[in-house]
């Protein structure tokens, strides 16, 4: 998955409150690949270079096809004035080792 951001999965949520279906950013975690991207906490990804995820394992299985330092382009939906818009955003792929201890360090706080 996208290192650095800890995403939640919404399909119910999404549908009870009118929310676009996909994975829920609800934390960046500093010094991660999502760390200064512009991607947002409370973002909702909805695609990875055009092609549509809905859930984490979406995601995951999506981005076995890359390698760290590549760069993706998510296509998220953004909270802006109480309705959300579409835009996308570029995030270079982080190395699996780093974001272990970035995370581990992240749950310490």
């Amino acid at each position: 998955f996208v290192r650095g951001m800890k995403r939640e999965e919404l399909p119910q949520m999404a549908k009870a409150y009118g929310m676009p279906e996909g994975i829920y950013v609800y934390k960046i975690v500093e010094g991660l690949a999502a760390d200064g991207s512009g991607l947002r906490e409370r973002d909702i990804i909805t695609k990875v270079n055009g092609e549509t995820v809905r859930t984490a394992e979406d995601l995951q299985k999506m981005l076995t096809y890359y390698k760290g330092g590549e760069i993706v382009t998510l296509t998220v939906q953004s909270l802006d004035n109480g309705a959300y818009a579409e835009r996308e955003v570029q995030v270079t792929l982080g190395y699996r080792k780093d974001a272990e201890k970035n995370l581990q360090q992240d749950q310490e706080k």
